[in-house]
């Protein structure tokens, strides 16, 4: 909301919450319809009534509610994309090393042996293939 001086008195610049034509409104009315918040309705210019309320409506409380819940989803569902990023990349290094190994290349140093299994206990011994 807008305030605006006019004539020496303060008028408070709003929006039709119905019909959204602006219009304008003294500042006492809308300090009272603040502090009472009890029904004080204020009439826009095609006769649509507005007013103040205690709190937030009902409305607006589920709203937010499923704002909050469309915002955790939208999370949820990034996490569970990037698991599944994450995921299919390390299938892809297993598929190649298993692919190596029966080759009989080293996943170490990427030399060829006959007995792999041997040559990785004797000369690798801080790997271990799972």
């Amino acid at each position: 909301m807008q305030r605006v001086l006019h004539n020496g008195e303060w008028f408070v610049f709003a929006h039709c919450p119905a019909c959204a034509t602006g219009h304008a409104f003294p500042q006492a009315l809308y300090d009272a319809g603040m502090i009472r918040r009890d029904g004080l309705s204020i009439y826009c210019p095609n006769g649509h009534p507005w007013h103040y309320t205690k709190g937030e409506t009902e409305i607006v409380r589920l709203r937010r509610e499923r704002d909050r819940l469309q915002q955790k989803l939208a999370e949820v569902a990034d996490e569970r994309d990037a698991a599944i990023r994450c995921a299919e990349a390390n299938a892809g290094k297993v598929r190649r090393l298993e692919t190596r190994s029966r080759n009989g290349l080293c996943p170490c140093c990427n030399r060829s042996f006959v007995n792999l299994r041997r040559h990785v206990a004797t000369k690798h011994p801080e790997f271990r293939a799972n």
